[in-house]
């Protein structure tokens, strides 16, 4: 049986060799991202309300948000939108919520709206069934010192300062290999916190190689992680998304084998082994 070390090393060469071909395809994210409406009354934004709502699936007023028992977190600053509605004894506006023609007064009104993000006792709902894979959970479960993982919104992203792992909702993802790959990548950039392993470009952030070299720590976590989660990696996904974040490191031709050295001490954190372990265990 091949060790985890040998895994990683026929993974990572796969990678490469992706890579040295022509026919890389783009990177594609594995989830959908849902258009900002309001939660309570379903209304899709539209024109400036659909510019300051981008970035969260689910808005609405302190109010909207009370009346489905969940509460606006103290301290969150809400987005201004805004809409003309007719005086009265006008007509109704459009459908598309602008000004209607004819003539008349129209009266500005605004609101201040907050995302999922800013409240608390609300959870989104889930689309689809979600098939869970066993083997990705116990990862997941079993993993030392692991982050706080909430669902909701459309991005993935890991957080240093509040040591957190957002995620779009299982349901969003295409299937649920993605949904593990994603989570796996945000848990390989929290080994980086300084509480576990420490990676110092994890705290230099704003610095664009640290930043990039953070990226392939994480991707090539993901994917070494995929035989331990039972999910099957898109390695050429993964090639794309790799390919350019290095490009955007270009005095540094060891950056991917650093990189793999680093994303395989976070895959062994992950697990709760070591090079040592996991070598005696595949001998026995």
């Amino acid at each position: 049986m091949a060790s985890l070390k040998d895994k990683q090393k026929k993974i990572f060469s796969s990678i490469e060799k992706i890579m040295e071909g022509s026919d890389t395809l783009p990177w594609a994210k594995g989830w959908t991202t849902s258009s900002p409406r309001n939660i309570k009354t379903g209304n899709s934004y539209s024109g400036y309300n659909l510019m300051v709502t981008l970035g969260h699936s689910h808005w609405s007023t302190t109010n909207g948000w009370n009346s489905l028992g969940a509460k606006v977190k103290k301290g969150s600053k809400g987005t201004l939108i805004f809409r003309y509605v007719p005086t009265r004894g006008q007509k109704k506006e459009d459908k598309d919520e602008k000004p209607a023609r004819g003539g008349g007064w129209k009266m500005l009104k605004i609101w201040y709206v907050f995302n999922s993000d800013q409240v608390e006792g609300w959870s989104p709902p889930e689309k689809d069934e979600f098939l869970s894979i066993k083997d990705a959970e116990k990862v997941v479960a079993n993993m030392p010192q692991r982050p706080a993982i909430k669902h909701g919104g459309d991005r993935a992203c890991y957080s240093p300062l509040r040591d957190e792992v957002k995620m779009p909702t299982k349901g969003q993802f295409d299937c649920p290999d993605e949904y593990y790959a994603t989570l796996a990548h945000e848990l390989t950039h929290s080994t980086g916190h300084k509480e576990r392993l420490g990676r110092p470009q994890l705290a230099d952030l704003e610095s664009e190689h640290a930043y990039s070299r953070e990226e392939l720590v994480a991707e090539l976590g993901s994917c070494f992680l995929g035989g331990s989660m039972g999910i099957e990696p898109n390695l050429n996904n993964s090639a794309a998304y790799i390919q350019y974040w290095r490009s955007q490191i270009t005095s540094d031709p060891k950056i991917l084998m650093d990189a793999a050295s680093d994303a395989a001490r976070a895959q062994d954190f992950i697990l709760g082994t070591s090079w040592k372990e996991s070598d005696e265990r595949s001998k026995s």
